[in-house]
């Protein structure tokens, strides 16, 4: 059916990759007046984040099918309701369609998109079951839609540089909690997480140390200057609702509760990206 198609996209992340383009062209113009002036190019950096995110995830729902029916049954593929070569003829088209996207805005911006891309079919298909390497990977290609953003307008700055590294630790707090959701499947298929190789608990310590290194960091661009109060705001509600996550995981590193945590992350860091945003106005 059409909605296992779109699952297999995972919209809300495809969605926050397509919105990250975006504000990294704001941060790096310094106003929203950027979409008069640019506004096919901003278009296409939009829907080339999301189709090429959700490429990506849907080779990553391939490459993990059989650890997606012990872990995630319910997905489209691992539930048969979708067949892996129709995935697979899926996720290959909305790859292409997206670095078409990116070839149309420049060549700069096509080189990065290659780059991330590649970079997502190595880890889905060659180092996944690297643990922490294969989390660095992942937590690459989601910060890279800053400095996409940026390449968009033709240059970068600090606050885009900052904000791409705030990007970077809390994502991969997110995919050490994630591997404590998955730990069952992924000691199955030898897949060497922080949670199977070193136990859950230490697992939620790691990923607390990624987090809280990320909330450190975002109080940067407002005392360098960079970021106004409004900026502040919002990054200190987004800032209290990961360390709170962070903690509980600390407290109970289930898989039950880091699945939890790893949903409300998402949320929060989408209200990050808000942030970031507000920042760059």
């Amino acid at each position: 059916m059409l909605r296992d198609y779109i699952a297999l996209l995972r919209p809300l992340n495809s969605f926050m990759t397509g919105l990250a383009v975006i504000i990294g062209a704001i941060i790096v113009s310094g106003s929203a007046n950027i979409f008069l002036n640019l506004y096919p190019q901003l278009l296409l950096g939009f829907f080339t984040g999301f189709l090429l995110t959700g490429s990506s995830m849907i080779f990553n729902d391939i490459a993990d099918l059989e650890i997606d029916r012990y872990n995630q049954p319910n997905r489209p593929l691992a539930s048969g309701r979708v067949l892996p070569r129709n995935a697979t003829l899926f996720g290959v088209a909305t790859g292409m369609v997206g670095l078409a996207f990116s070839f149309m805005i420049g060549l700069i911006p096509f080189i990065i998109a290659v780059t991330a891309y590649v970079v997502a079919l190595l880890y889905n298909f060659r180092l996944k079951k690297e643990g922490l390497i294969g989390n660095f990977m992942v937590s690459y290609t989601v910060m890279i839609p800053i400095l996409f953003g940026g390449a968009i307008i033709g240059e970068f700055n600090l606050k885009t540089i900052l904000f791409s590294i705030i990007i970077f630790l809390a994502n991969t707090g997110r995919e050490i909690t994630k591997g404590i959701v998955d730990t069952v499947g992924d000691r199955i298929k030898g897949i060497k997480t922080v949670a199977v190789q070193s136990g859950p608990r230490i697992a939620s310590f790691y990923a607390f140390f990624f987090y809280s290194t990320a909330i450190l960091l975002s109080f940067l661009p407002y005392v360098l200057g960079l970021a106004g109060k409004y900026y502040l705001v919002l990054v200190l509600v987004v800032d209290i609702g990961i360390l709170y996550y962070s903690m509980k995981l600390l407290r109970d590193p289930s898989s039950t509760t880091a699945l939890k945590v790893k949903t409300r992350i998402l949320y929060l860091m989408l209200l990050g990206l808000i942030a970031f945003g507000l920042a760059g106005l």
